[in-house]
């Protein structure tokens, strides 16, 4: 689920780096939490975590320095950098100390939403294990557990309701995920209004 969650997240990046590309917007393609430095730094991260657990030690300070702190210090100077080379006026307008701060707590979100936006997709392959405690109630309905033959009925009432309950569930929760997770980081609600072919008095 992780895994799946990982690849979501890095196809919703890509789309946003083609529509800022497509839109000419540099500073948000390339600085941006969901731009070519955030794809950096989260690649960079995960791909570490996961030399971690499988033993395979290949991060030295060359890696942490271009591949993680680089792109973090790209993001932190993502608006000054805009202002300074896209808008060409003054890169801290209101003094270094208030972007600092600023910043800094912007910044510690944007990591901290990398792992929580990630780990969020864990909830879907705990269903599997709900699914196991709930079919095992079903068994025990059915009498299973006393050594006797299961009642058919009940197995197939109970699978049924076990498999309405986890659809809801799961749909639910991959409408949040798909909208929240995915399209928030793309997705820009000021394009064209929408002009049917058919006017209002072709259609009456």
């Amino acid at each position: 689920a992780i895994g799946l969650g990982i690849v979501l997240i890095l196809v919703s990046m890509t789309f946003n780096i083609i529509l800022n590309f497509k839109k000419k917007n540099m500073g948000e393609a390339i600085l941006s939490q969901n731009g070519l430095c955030g794809v950096t730094f989260y690649v960079a991260v995960i791909s570490a975590a996961l030399g971690m657990l499988t033993g395979i030690h290949f991060v030295n300070i060359f890696y942490i320095l271009i591949l993680i702190v680089l792109p973090l210090i790209l993001m932190f100077l993502k608006e000054p950098l805009i202002r300074k080379l896209e808008e060409h006026g003054e890169m801290f307008p209101n003094g270094f100390g208030a972007f600092f701060v600023e910043g800094f707590f912007e910044l510690f979100e944007v990591c901290l939403s990398y792992f929580s936006n990630t780990l969020s997709f864990v909830r879907i392959g705990a269903f599997a294990v709900s699914h196991a405690a709930m079919m095992q109630v079903v068994m025990m309905l059915a009498g299973a557990e006393n050594g006797q033959a299961p009642n058919v009925i009940v197995v197939i009432v109970g699978n049924l309701v076990v498999m309405g309950m986890e659809g809801l569930i799961v749909g639910i929760q991959v409408l949040r995920l798909q909208y929240y997770e995915f399209f928030s980081r793309f997705y820009k609600g000021d394009g064209r209004k929408f002009e049917p072919y058919l006017s209002k008095e072709e259609n009456i």
